[in-house]
């Protein structure tokens, strides 16, 4: 089963505020994100991991500190077992 995380989970995956990712999601249409509603949004979070490993390898402006130093783990996976 796939899992979703919230604007609130990917701002602090990338250590950004949640204004910076709607910033983002509106200007960036590679973004995997589920829009559910006008106002609701999850973004799978499989998908979202490789896109930032794609950002990674080839536009250094998107790069998250300590995203690069793990090896496909986010920090995450404890808070959202299922």
């Amino acid at each position: 089963m796939t899992e979703y995380l919230t604007p609130d989970q990917v701002a602090e995956l990338l250590s950004v505020s949640t204004k910076t990712v709607f910033r983002l999601v509106a200007k960036d249409s590679t973004m995997p994100v589920l829009r559910l509603n006008a106002q609701v949004i999850r973004f799978p979070r499989e998908r979202l991991l490789r896109w930032l490993q794609q950002r990674e390898g080839g536009r250094s402006g998107a790069r998250s500190s300590h995203s690069s130093s793990h090896s496909g783990q986010d920090g995450l996976s404890g808070g959202a077992a299922g």
